[in-house]
Formats: structure tokens, sequence, C-alpha cells
């Protein structure tokens, strides 16, 4: 199969086979349902056993950097809560370029808690994450036809 296809000029383009199940769209498709899994399972696990737990945890690794409570605290329900979003908007391909940047920026501040603490191993797979929040955000044009975005576009005659 082809994965050399010019932008889609129509909705029936856009949601035609050859272009849905291209090569390009089904690589990016399952990448960004495979991350999508991974940052919800984050979020899923800390908000169902229960976000106090992550917010206990989270201070206590913060202990010792120069970031007050005050901000570590609402920003740990934050992270619970906005992982479990992201990552279901990632799995379903909704709002996907909002929630790639809204994920991009999310990890940025992880990691830069991170580095507070000194923890190097973990900040070097955070920047893993960036990276692939990076390339869903640069291949997302013209590849993200296995999503709900695509659907409701595709319901107003435009393309993605």
């Amino acid at each position: 199969m082809s994965t050399t296809l010019s932008a889609p000029q129509s909705a029936a383009q856009a949601l035609h086979p050859t272009r849905l199940l291209s090569d390009k769209s089904l690589a990016y498709g399952v990448l960004r349902f495979a991350f999508g899994i991974n940052i919800f399972g984050h979020g899923f696990i800390r908000v169902m056993t229960g976000t106090d737990k992550f917010v206990a945890w989270m201070l206590k690794e913060m202990q010792g950097t120069m970031l007050p409570e005050a901000i570590v605290r609402p920003f740990a329900y934050v992270v619970a809560w906005g992982e479990l979003l992201l990552g279901l908007a990632l799995i379903l391909g909704l709002f996907t370029r909002t929630s790639l940047v809204l994920g991009g920026l999310l990890i940025a501040a992880l990691t830069f808690g991170t580095t507070l603490r000194q923890d190097w191993n973990i900040a070097g797979l955070q920047v893993t994450y960036s990276l692939l929040y990076f390339v869903l955000l640069y291949f997302r044009e013209n590849n993200n036809q296995l999503s709900v975005d695509s659907l409701l576009l595709a319901g107003k005659g435009k393309t993605n």
C-alpha cells in the first residue's frame, strides 16, 4: 500500500479507505492509541486508588526542593486528572492537537520538578515522553484519519 498521499481536498477523500488504511495513517493511529493508553493508565491508577494517595506521594517526593506545598499539592491533582483526561482524548483521537500541546506542557512541568529533585534517570525518561508528544503533534496533520477528530471534521465538510 502506498505511503505517499497528498493532502485530502474533501471530506470524502479524507475518509476514503485508501487514506484511512494507508501505512502513515495506521502508524500514526497506532502510536497515538498506544501512547494514549500509557498516559491514561497513569491517570486512571492515580484516580482509582485515590488522588489523595498520589498527592501525598508527590508532596513527599518534592520535599527538600524549592517548590512550596501550596504549588505542589494542586499540581498533583492536575497531574492525576490531566493524565486521565488527556490519555482518554489521545486514545479516541479527540481534540488531538490540544491534547498533545497540553500533554507536552504537562510533561515539561513534571520534568522541571524532577530536575529539582535531581532524579536524572526519571528526567531522561520524561524527555522520551516529550519526544513522543513532539512526534505526534508534528505528524498529526494529514495523518490523524483514524480519530474522532477526523469524523467530526468530515461531518463539517472539512479535512484533517
